[in-house]
């Protein structure tokens, strides 16, 4: 398409670039909402690993019998793990945030993280800390063991994934509500 009128005086024509650039807020915005997906995926893995034990105990509760699950001797689930599972019923409120760049979702789902998924992992490291100092300081440990590992020890690396993947979702969340409020304030 040939250009209307002449070039302006001074200029070299590579002043075009400026124009060329995304703005900041919506790179971060795109680039935050696929790191935030990529952490929902990754908090639904650990759900249906969650899940997959927990399961055992729904069996055994409808009377369902499979002799290869018994043998294993899957420890009854906790309190806390109930409680965790329903955290996974954040990410379609975090999903439609995230396509309608809501803040109002958005808020909602961090809050919905911090008590669905946060609140009990905490309970999880409090359970499980003084089972783990037992099991590090006494010579005869009074531990639940499982395939010859305490019971407590295992929690405390699941309780550390689902951190570490909650604090993800939960700093992206806080990114693109920062990004969508730049946008909204100019």
């Amino acid at each position: 398409m040939a250009s209307r009128g002449a070039m302006v005086a001074g200029s070299s024509g590579a002043d075009y670039e400026h124009r060329e650039q995304v703005a900041a807020q919506y790179h971060i915005s795109a680039v935050n909402k696929s790191r935030l997906r990529s952490a929902m995926f990754f908090h639904c893995a650990l759900t249906v690993l969650l899940l997959m034990k927990v399961g055992v105990d729904l069996l055994d509760r409808l009377d369902i019998f499979i002799l290869e699950i018994e043998e294993l001797q899957i420890p009854k689930p906790r309190w806390w793990e109930w409680w965790w599972l329903s955290s996974v019923l954040a990410a379609p409120l975090g999903l439609s945030a995230v396509k309608r760049n809501s803040i109002l979702r958005m808020r909602r789902y961090c809050l919905a993280l911090l008590m669905l998924g946060v609140v009990p992992a905490l309970g999880a490291l409090a359970a499980a800390a003084p089972e783990l100092y037992e099991y590090a300081t006494a010579d005869e440990p009074d531990v639940q063991m499982w395939q010859g590992l305490p019971i407590c020890g295992i929690w405390l690396v699941w309780v550390s994934l689902a951190a570490q993947v909650l604090g993800f979702q939960l700093l992206f969340a806080r990114r693109l509500l920062a990004a969508w409020r730049r946008r909204r304030a100019q």
